[in-house]
């Protein structure tokens, strides 16, 4: 015997051991006649006790679904109704959780949480509760434990038992009919019955088994239908106090709040716009110009103030300066018009003087020769009184064209001191107003009085010429004293001629008539020099106001020149201000296209958003109509 036969030596015996301990137990069950019908009755007692512990068990069940149902129903003084408001809520809850007497009111109060997890707890007290899942979702059979346990697979360990005991039957009636078959005659027969036998008893007991499971089926059925409709009220009372808040109702809620937040935000976006605009478009405008404003108006002032200042000290300067020289002038002028006057009023005296003293002269030489030469006296007196006519008209006639020459020459004085004032006075307005004004106002009151200082250039010119004319005018009589003495000569001759006495007396006449000649001459010539002089001093304070004129015309082109820097620099403060206007037109361009970029984001997002709700609105629509409504099924 080798090694390796010990184990099957063994595992030959305990299989023997196996066989015989499965026929002994088949000759149990089919060795008696009264075996079948025993194990069929055990059978039946067993499904009574299973019948019975289920009942009880559904019926414990059934009581606890309808105590909580109870709760939830409304009392007869409840004014909300059937709704679970906040009130009924808390003393929903209270009771319920108070309840610890058994595994199914402990089931129950579980799914109750795990349903109020789930719900959504009124605003106020007369608001109703909001459950987001159906009710059924959570008192169900499976997760209420109806459905754990074995009591599913009771009916099929019935039918399986009886299969067992046929096939046990089968087996014991195949080993009796292998033992027939080893025997013969009446063994036989008696083998054949005891098969028949055995076979009608395996039979009887699957017959007990499967009776058995239709039976139990009928009573899960039964129990199941009584807590189905148990449940079905518990959840149809959930219903009714609740408000389902659906997917379609909070995509409906979510849908009126976009379309509430699009509003707000436009409204905002607008109420945006205008608070940056509003500043933007009155209080930023105001404010630069008032800082402009503030930055400006102390240089203008300063430029006004300086300017005012330049151009009165220039007009106070000029004005003072042309009036002092008129001043001089018009005096140096009446000065020497005034001693001309006195130098012409002295030789008219001389010359009255001469006259008188010629007259007495030559009356004492006709006294004297009267006598002796009447005919010659009477000519001489006649040339005499001639000559002394002559002289006077023509003394008379000088001192009058020499007192209008000195009228004119005042008047004209007086007139171009007028002037002169006039235009000063003029300049001075002229200067005045071209503070305020532009370089074609400033400069016209110059070319004015230019034009005047020309005129009375003119005028001064004119009286110049005028002296001429009396110098020419002196120069007549001159010729006039000059012929008149000519004669005298001649008449001195023939006085000399017819007596010797007279000739002394036609001397002194001669030497009377030159030395009047002479103080004539040196009286016109004084004249002229006076009146050339007079027209040097006119032509040098002439020259004097053209510079003063010109100096002021320098002055007032300087001042001009600084109102062109200032205008300049007012015109570059224009520019920046325009630079500034510039940026702040980018400024609000940006901030319009900032500001439109954001409403066309927020447009976006909404569209976005109306987009995800619509499609999620399909979606449901979709899930709903494939989706099939809470109706308990009646199982059968």
């Amino acid at each position: 015997m080798s090694f390796l036969d010990t184990p099957f030596a063994i595992a030959a015996e305990l299989g023997e051991w196996l066989v015989k301990g499965i026929l002994s137990t088949a000759a149990l069950i089919t060795g008696e006649q009264a075996a079948p019908g025993i194990i069929s009755a055990g059978l039946l007692f067993l499904l009574a006790i299973l019948s019975v512990w289920h009942v009880l068990a559904t019926r414990n069940f059934c009581r606890a679904a309808n105590w909580l149902a109870d709760i939830l129903k409304p009392a007869s003084d409840d004014l909300g109704g059937e709704r679970i408001t906040s009130l009924r809520l808390f003393d929903i809850t209270k009771r319920i959780r108070a309840s610890q007497r058994g595994i199914h009111y402990k089931r129950l109060q579980t799914a109750w949480e795990e349903f109020r997890e789930t719900t959504i707890d009124p605003d106020d007290d007369h608001t109703q509760l909001r459950n987001t899942e159906r009710p059924s979702v959570f008192f169900a059979r499976e997760e209420l434990g109806l459905e754990r346990g074995i009591w599913r697979q009771i009916p099929a360990l019935f039918v399986s038992v009886g299969l067992f005991l046929t096939f046990l039957g089968l087996v014991a009636a195949l080993d009796q009919t292998s033992e027939i078959l080893r025997t013969s005659g009446a063994a036989a027969s008696d083998g054949l019955r005891t098969l028949l036998n055995v076979a009608s008893a395996k039979f009887i007991m699957s017959l007990t088994g499967l009776l058995c499971s239709i039976l139990f089926t009928l009573v899960l059925r039964w129990r199941a239908n009584a807590t189905n409709r148990v449940l079905h009220d518990l959840c149809a009372e959930l219903e009714g106090g609740c408000q389902y808040v659906s997917e379609q109702w909070l995509g409906h809620e979510r849908l009126t709040q976009a379309k509430e937040q699009t509003a707000h935000l436009q409204t905002l976006s607008t109420e945006l716009v205008a608070q940056f605009a509003r500043p933007l478009r009155e209080e930023l405008p105001k404010a630069i110009r008032e800082s402009i404003g503030e930055a400006i108006t102390p240089a203008m002032e300063r430029v006004a103030q300086s300017t005012g200042q330049g151009i009165e000290s220039l007009a106070g300067n000029v004005s003072g300066q042309l009036a002092g020289g008129v001043r001089d002038a018009v005096t140096e002028m009446n000065e020497a018009v005034g001693q001309v006057a006195s130098q012409l009023q002295g030789v008219a005296q001389r010359l009255d003087d001469s006259s008188s003293e010629m007259g007495g002269q030559v009356g004492a030489a006709v006294e004297a020769l009267s006598s002796q030469i009447n005919t010659l006296g009477a000519a001489m007196a006649a040339s005499s009184e001639t000559a002394t006519q002559t002289l006077n008209d023509g003394s008379e006639a000088l001192i009058e064209q020499m007192n209008e020459a000195l009228q004119a020459i005042r008047a004209e004085t007086t007139a171009g001191a007028q002037g002169i004032d006039q235009a000063s006075a003029r300049m001075a307005d002229a200067i005045g107003n071209a503070a305020s004004t532009t370089q074609q106002n400033l400069l016209q009151p110059m070319n004015v009085l230019l034009e005047q200082v020309q005129t009375l250039t003119s005028q001064v010119e004119a009286a110049a010429e005028r002296f001429g004319q009396y110098t020419e005018a002196l120069q007549g009589g001159i010729g006039v004293a000059r012929s008149a003495s000519e004669e005298l000569g001649q008449s001195a001759q023939h006085l000399a001629a017819a007596a010797s006495p007279v000739r002394g007396a036609a001397d002194r006449i001669e030497s009377a008539t030159r030395s009047m000649t002479q103080n004539v001459n040196t009286t016109a010539s004084t004249m002229l020099n006076s009146a050339r002089e007079t027209s040097r001093q006119t032509e040098a304070v002439l020259r004097e106001t053209r510079n003063a004129i010109t100096a002021s015309q320098t002055a007032a082109t300087e001042s001009l020149d600084s109102l062109h820097a200032a205008v300049k620099e007012f015109q570059r403060v224009l520019e920046n201000y325009d630079k500034i206007d510039g940026q702040l037109g980018d400024a609000f361009q940006s901030i319009e296209g900032s500001v439109r970029a954001n409403i066309e984001e927020i447009s976006n997002f909404n569209r976005k958003l109306n987009d995800e709700f619509g499609r999620a609105l399909r979606q449901l629509e979709t899930v709903i109509a494939q989706a099939e409504p809470f109706e308990p099924r009646q199982e059968t």
